[in-house]
């Protein structure tokens, strides 16, 4: 009753996603990407700065790829 299950795929195509203006939503985006086979967008990129400045450095370390734009 208070738990939460979630189905695996094989793989993920990619496309456009909204961030929620949330920095846990978009990290968990961020790391979904790495799987996509096709490009993935994440809106409010720039969230994370709430929790983690350093993030998108550590993504390219990791073999991520972003490119990120601030809008506001």
């Amino acid at each position: 009753p208070d738990g939460l299950a979630i189905q695996g795929v094989e793989g993920l195509h990619g496309g456009r996603v909204e961030g929620c203006n949330d920095h846990r939503v978009v990290m968990a985006l961020a790391a979904a990407a790495l799987r996509c086979r096709g490009e993935l967008t994440v809106t409010d990129a720039w969230s994370i700065r709430k929790s983690y400045p350093g993030f998108y450095t550590d993504f390219h370390k990791l073999g991520g790829n972003a490119h990120v734009v601030d809008l506001g």
